[in-house]
């Protein structure tokens, strides 16, 4: 299993949404706004959230298929082994992830 982070993006702070909205503001603004996701080859598997663990992310942070990363998150999961992926990239892992099986 492969764990990927797609390029960072700015992000305004309106288009925060979600039970986390004040924190994710705050943490966004202190690193200008620039978030990035990191996931895998599947939706949920152990291997993603244990990067998540060893990069100091909390489990409830998991959004269905990703977690969103900060900058300097983003530098800890690739040194720990995550690949780098540009936005095209990520969209066909995704597209994949929700074909059904067969």
């Amino acid at each position: 299993m492969t764990v990927y982070v797609d390029a960072l993006i700015a992000w305004s702070p309106d288009v925060y949404r979600g039970n986390n909205v004040t924190q994710a503001k705050r943490v966004g603004g202190r690193n200008r706004h620039q978030w990035c996701h990191m996931f895998a080859d599947e939706k949920d598997c152990p291997e993603l959230h244990t990067m998540a663990q060893s990069i100091g992310l909390r489990r409830e942070w998991f959004q269905r298929d990703h977690y969103d990363l900060t900058p300097g998150r983003r530098r800890y999961a690739v040194e720990l082994g995550a690949v780098e992926v540009n936005r095209e990239q990520a969209v066909s892992i995704w597209r994949k992830q929700r074909r059904p099986r067969v």
